[in-house]
Order: structure tokens, then C-alpha cells, then sequence
């Protein structure tokens, strides 16, 4: 994100955002998609937007395609900023300035956060791979519920990924 050249810019994005724009997040299983907008018929503020922060793009939405089009319905341009991270840092820069929905823009910034930690924890490490690759067939399932802290579907889910099989006891 670039830093503003203009100082009032920020108050003026949060209550430019707070009049016009939306805040969405929702969770897919085990993605989340995030997303600020802010819609007006006029591309010049917008435009503004990306030249001073450096972040999203702006589209055209045409006009609704309905037998009865609405009085004054042109279309409008929208800005669009998509990548999590982005989203975040740009939604923390006007949390400070917005006034009438900053608890929508705080449990955005809480919900995301909040699935970025829960992501980071189901991720495996490059040395855990090499341990369970190493290990997998010959420890027991307590040892290894221990070591990694997971649970016995998880590193089982894993071995599966990785191509790795348990060796099973012949019992004669």
C-alpha cells in the first residue's frame, strides 16, 4: 500500500466508504473471501482512491438488464479491493476516521483476522512433513498425536497427501 500524499485523505476515504461502500467476508469450508467496495456513478473519486492508496481497480457495472429499467439507472463504477491482506491494512487505515459503522468495519477486521490465525495453524510445516514422512510407519498413533499436536484425522489426512502409508503388523 502506498502512502498518501494528501494527510486528509484517509478521513475522507472512511467517509466516502461509510456513505457509499460495503464490507463483505464469507467463509467457503476452508476459504475465506473478503472484499471493500465502494460503488458511485462518478469514476473520478474512485480513481482517486487507487492513485493515493495504490490498491484495487475500478470496474464499470452496466445498467440492469430488466424490461423496466430504473429512472436514472446508467450504470456505475465500482472499486473493488480483493486480497485479504490488502483489505485488512486498508480497512485498519480508516477504522480511526469512520464514525457511524465502525463495528461493521471492526468485525470485519476481527472475522478476518480471526480465519487467518485459524489458517495458519492447519498449515504444515516443511520439517513436519519430513517428521511424519520419517516416522509414520513405525510410531504409535499417541506418539504422534503428541508430536504434532493435531489429531489422529489430521495426520491421517496428511500421510494421505503426502503418499505415505502405515505399515501394517502381520498378526500370524
Amino acid at each position: 500500500m502506498n502512502i498518501p500524499s494528501d494527510p486528509d485523505f484517509w478521513p475522507w476515504v472512511a467517509g466516502f466508504w461509510e456513505g457509499e461502500g460495503s464490507a463483505q467476508w464469507e467463509r467457503r469450508g476452508t476459504s475465506t473471501r473478503t472484499r471493500l467496495s465502494i460503488a458511485q456513478v462518478s469514476r473520478i473519486p474512485l480513481d482517486y482512491i487507487v492513485a493515493q492508496s495504490g490498491l484495487g481497480k475500478v470496474y464499470f457495472r452496466r445498467p440492469s438488464q430488466r424490461r423496466t429499467i430504473p429512472v436514472g439507472d446508467h450504470g456505475c463504477h465500482i472499486w473493488y479491493l480483493n486480497r485479504r491482506r490488502d483489505c485488512l491494512d486498508f480497512a485498519r487505515e480508516m477504522l480511526p476516521h469512520v464514525r457511524f459503522r465502525d463495528n461493521l468495519l471492526q468485525r470485519f477486521i476481527d472475522e478476518t483476522d480471526a480465519f487467518d490465525k485459524a489458517a495458519k495453524w492447519h498449515q504444515w510445516s516443511q520439517s513436519e512433513n519430513k517428521q511424519l514422512i520419517a516416522d509414520y510407519a513405525t510410531a504409535s498413533w499417541d506418539n504422534l498425536i503428541h508430536r504434532f499436536g493435531r489429531s489422529e484425522a489430521a495426520i491421517k489426512e496428511r500421510a494421505n497427501r503426502l503418499g505415505i502409508r502405515r505399515r501394517r503388523l502381520r498378526v500370524f
